[in-house]
């Protein structure tokens, strides 16, 4: 397996990724972007340095990503692995590149974001030593706005 960072030219391959991971595990209602987002974001973390790609024998196995560290956190923004590429270390690989980048710019922690519904990735993060430190909660607007409104007392005769 081959690791290197990822240049511009690597826009289809990265692209592919992002929507497979999209697929697999989809944002909550209202979390989505469009890829035009998503690139205009990657791209400043490829100009940054911190986007890697593992490459195969068959080809792009995995990508992750990270933003640079903001008071001593680097924020990892996406790990996916293509399923034929799993439980292989691909991830770990990738993972071992970020976090030494991230090192060497000043980071202390690192931090990421995980949908509570995806166990997997959970599990999997914590293994690796990632700990919850905040919930992120939601709730549709309609729902909201039903609970808040007061109810009406009946009339009493």
């Amino acid at each position: 397996m081959n690791l290197r960072k990822a240049t511009e030219a690597d826009a289809p391959i990265v692209r592919e990724l992002w929507e497979e991971f999209c697929a697999e595990v989809p944002p909550p209602p209202g979390g989505e972007e469009t890829w035009e987002e998503e690139w205009r974001d990657t791209r400043q973390d490829i100009h940054d340095g911190l986007v890697y790609l593992a490459e195969d024998d068959e080809g792009v196995a995995g990508i992750a990503r990270a933003h640079p560290p903001t008071r001593g956190r680097g924020h990892v923004e996406l790990v996916q692995v293509r399923p034929r590429a799993r439980r292989r270390g691909v991830a770990k690989a990738l993972l071992r590149e970020l976090v030494r980048e991230l090192k060497e710019r000043g980071a202390a922690q690192v931090t990421l974001d995980v949908l509570t519904s995806n166990a997997d990735a959970r599990t999997a993060w914590g293994r690796l030593g990632f700990e919850e430190v905040s919930l992120s909660m939601q709730a549709p607007l309609e729902v909201l706005e039903q609970r808040l409104t007061p109810r009406q007392a009946g009339s009493r005769g």
